[in-house]
């Protein structure tokens, strides 16, 4: 017996290609420097970050939360 599984039931829920909170934490920073700074030229570089983040979830899904996991690790190996 077979069952159809759906992609929304295993996939992770993402928003504009990054996970939601990753892409809710972005969207702050851009705005605190477009709002709160004035500061325009941020712009392009907020559009950079999240494309080069779109293309590195869509290699892996969990790319960020690996990478700190890894940055906790201890730097030495116990005997």
């Amino acid at each position: 017996m077979e069952i159809e599984l759906y992609k929304g039931g295993i996939d992770r829920v993402m928003l504009m290609g990054v996970p939601k909170l990753v892409a809710v934490i972005e969207l702050m920073i851009g705005l605190f420097c477009v709002l709160a700074l004035h500061s325009f030229y941020v712009i392009p570089f907020i559009i950079a970050i999240h494309a080069v983040l779109v293309h590195l979830y869509k290699k892996d899904q969990y790319y960020l939360e690996i990478l700190f996991s890894h940055m906790r690790e201890d730097d030495y190996l116990e005997p």
